[in-house]
């Protein structure tokens, strides 16, 4: 250890949270003042719109994790949702979302056998079931609710055929309706949720406006994006990751009730707990005394609560990100699947205080995404090639903080109910 990183730790936790701060800001400062690399940008090929293209890292993980082959697989990354709507125009709804069909290429696309996705230049025109259960006892009405949920929510639609969604609606007593949807994670990622539920319900609103034209495509990002991996950037990115993946601890070791080998069908469970308003902003101000940001006080709660569980408190997480990169004024109004990941090294296996911890777990999380043009899933196969003789390793406990202002419930109007 040296002695700059020993009188670094004798610090005081104030004094710890101020120099960490100044250390950020530094780094803040040379990243503006260093020039840009080129970075290419997005030409439209109108010509190739609907020709066969690669799937991005996360699609070809979600693509390959529904082969039974694989633990826990034999099923779909996917969003299901529920809204309860007073008064809804069914038609209207309906038309709403076929417009959105036509508007965004990644609602016609499938995924070929070859693993190469295709937008589809045509499609049937997509009407959304509704299921009338207005003159049915309660008790009737929630066993249909229930089983409409328990197989939308779990179902594993065809990647070869379109459509990779599947939308119903179910008219209840006292004028209110119950749209349930389930979308393939192949698709969008979250961001995509959030503009999606607010593009739909506004044009529901107004089904005579005309949001702006898209003049580039999901194709196209993708093809922008795979042309980076040739930059000088790119390449200092992935000598970043070679040198940390030899001492790249594993996942956590955490104790099981079954061998996940042994689940034919998985069958995936939410809990949820919730802190009241006062609570969480007094815990996000004594965070912010201390230079953390809220994401990463939630990360490190996270990390102490694995590590508890942990054989050995010396692991990787796999932490999902926002990836849409910067090649086009309209990257951020596209449907898609954008979405990677960081691995990122816990270690508490030193006997240091909850604060401390956190803010080393929080410079890690920064240095990491200095480098983030390097996929999760590349690191992953480096990794395998590296430490494991070419087998397939897995970092499969997850920490995801979905932002308040992507929240997909925020992106909808006045009145939905539930």
């Amino acid at each position: 250890m040296t002695d700059i990183t020993e009188q670094i730790e004798k610090l005081s936790l104030k004094k710890r949270a101020l120099f960490d701060s100044l250390l950020k800001e530094k780094r803040l400062k040379q990243e503006l003042e260093q020039p840009k690399p080129d970075v290419p940008t997005i030409t439209a090929d109108l010509t190739q719109r609907y020709a066969p293209f690669p799937l991005t890292d996360m699609q070809y993980a979600y693509w390959l994790g529904r082969n039974s082959a694989f633990q826990l697989g034999n099923v779909a990354t996917h969003m299901y949702e529920e809204f309860e709507i007073a008064d809804l125009d069914t038609e209207r709804l309906n038309k709403s979302w076929q417009s959105l069909v036509k508007r965004h290429d990644m609602l016609r696309t499938i995924i070929l056998p070859d693993g190469r996705q295709q937008i589809q230049a045509q499609v049937p025109t997509y009407q959304i079931e509704t299921t009338d259960l207005r003159d049915k006892t309660q008790a009737e009405i929630e066993t249909y609710l229930e089983n409409t949920r328990q197989r939308m929510s779990h179902q594993v639609l065809p990647t070869d055929q379109w459509p990779l969604f599947e939308i119903r609606n179910s008219l209840l007593p006292h004028s209110a309706v119950r749209i349930h949807v389930s979308i393939d994670g192949l698709l969008l990622d979250g961001w995509s949720y959030q503009l999606l539920f607010r593009e739909w319900f506004a044009l529901y609103q107004e089904p005579d406006d005309e949001l702006p034209p898209l003049e580039i495509s999901f194709r196209d990002y993708v093809i922008a994006e795979q042309a980076i991996r040739e930059s000088d950037e790119y390449q200092q990115s992935l000598q970043y990751w070679h040198t940390r993946l030899a001492t790249l601890p594993p996942a956590p070791d955490l104790p099981l009730a079954r061998n996940p080998s042994s689940l034919a069908q998985p069958h995936f469970v939410r809990r949820k707990g919730r802190l009241e308003a006062d609570t969480w902003q007094s815990l996000k101000n004594t965070a912010a005394s201390f230079g953390l940001t809220p994401p990463c006080l939630l990360l490190a709660v996270y990390a102490e609560v694995i590590s508890t569980w942990s054989k050995t408190a010396h692991f990787t997480l796999n932490v999902p990100r926002f990836n849409r990169l910067p090649l086009h004024q309209q990257v951020n109004e596209l449907l898609g699947e954008f979405a990677s990941f960081t691995l990122l090294e816990v270690d508490n296996r030193k006997s240091l205080p909850f604060i401390v911890r956190a803010q080393n777990l929080q410079e890690q999380l920064w240095r990491d995404l200095d480098h983030q043009q390097v996929s999760g899933i590349q690191i992953l196969r480096e990794l395998s090639q590296l430490q494991y003789k070419g087998t397939s390793v897995t970092m499969p406990v997850v920490f995801t903080n979905l932002p308040h202002e992507v929240d997909r419930r925020k992106a909808l109007p006045d009145f939905v109910l539930t």
